[in-house]
C-alpha cells in the first residue's frame, strides 16, 4: 500500500500533532469503539493493544488464517510462531512485526494463545509461510485448509503474563518499546510515515514474565528448540526472535 503523505505538504506534521494529542488525552485509557471493539488505544504517542476481556480481538482469538489477510489490512509483517504443550494445553506464542497501516506505521507484538492439548492431539498445527499459502489459496488441500482455521483462545488471566517488547532496526538502534502489565497480546506501533523500514530491516526482543516456573521451562525451551535466542533468569524469560 502506498502512503499518501508527500513531502512537505504538511500532512505529516498535521498527523504527528494529531496522534500526540489524542495520546495525551486517552494515555492508555480505553477509547470508545475503538477500545470497546478492537483492542486499540493510543499511548506515548504509540498505538498500542488493550486487554479488553469484552472486545472481538480478546474473544477471537487467533488462526493462521487471520494472517492470511493482513496485506489487505494495510500489513507488511514477519512473523514466528512457537508451540508447546504444558498443562494440558498447547500453547502458541507468536511475534510480528513489520509495516502496519500502508507506510505509515512500524511496529511490531508477542501474543500468548492456548487450545485444549485433547485437541491438538487430534489436530496437530503446522506452521505455515502465509505469503506462499496465499500465493496459492485456490489449490490448497483440505488439510492444509483445516490447519490454517485451528483456533487458539487467547489465554485465560491465569497464563497471561508481562510483556515488555521492544522493536529494533537490523543496525541496533531501537524503533520503539512497550511495557505491558498481564496480558495476552502487546502490540505497539508508531508512526514513522515515508520512512519505514521494510519488514526485512527489523526484529523483535521481548522480556516474558512467567510466574510458573513449568510453564516458563517449558516456553523457553520451544522457543530454543525454534532457533530463537532465549535466556532465564528467575522469572524472566528473555528472547531475540531469530531474522
Amino acid at each position: 500500500m502506498k502512503s499518501f503523505i508527500r513531502a512537505n505538504d504538511g500532512t505529516e506534521e498535521a498527523l504527528l500533532a494529531l496522534i500526540a494529542a489524542l495520546s495525551d488525552r486517552y494515555d492508555g485509557e480505553r477509547i470508545p469503539v475503538l477500545s470497546e471493539h478492537l483492542s486499540f488505544t493510543l499511548e506515548d504517542g504509540l498505538i498500542v493493544s488493550r486487554n479488553e476481556p469484552g472486545s472481538v480481538q480478546h474473544r477471537g482469538g487467533f488462526s493462521d488464517f487471520i494472517d492470511l489477510y493482513a496485506p489487505a489490512l494495510g500489513m507488511d509483517i514477519d512473523t514466528a510462531v512457537t508451540t508447546f504443550a504444558y498443562g494440558g494445553r498447547e500453547y502458541r506464542i507468536q511475534t510480528w512485526n513489520g509495516g502496519y497501516i500502508g507506510t505509515l506505521y512500524t511496529g511490531g507484538e508477542v501474543g500468548i494463545y492456548s487450545r485444549p492439548l485433547s485437541e491438538a492431539q487430534v489436530h496437530p498445527y503446522e506452521e505455515k509461510d502465509a505469503e506462499e499459502w496465499a500465493a496459492r489459496i485456490d489449490d490448497l488441500s483440505s488439510d492444509e485448509v483445516q490447519n490454517m482455521c485451528i483456533m487458539y483462545d487467547t489465554v485465560g488471566e491465569e497464563d497471561q503474563i508481562r510483556i515488555d517488547l521492544q522493536v529494533f532496526n537490523a543496525d541496533g538502534t531501537k524503533v520503539l518499546r512497550r511495557e505491558a502489565d498481564a496480558t495476552y497480546w502487546n502490540l505497539a506501533m508508531k508512526p514513522t510515515f515515508r520512512r519505514a523500514p521494510s519488514k526485512d530491516e527489523l526484529y523483535t526482543v521481548a522480556t516474558l514474565y512467567v510466574d510458573d516456573p513449568g510453564l516458563r521451562e517449558a516456553m523457553a525451551d520451544a522457543l530454543r528448540e525454534d532457533g530463537h535466542q532465549v535466556a532465564v533468569n528467575g522469572e524472566r524469560v528473555d528472547v531475540t526472535w531469530s531474522r
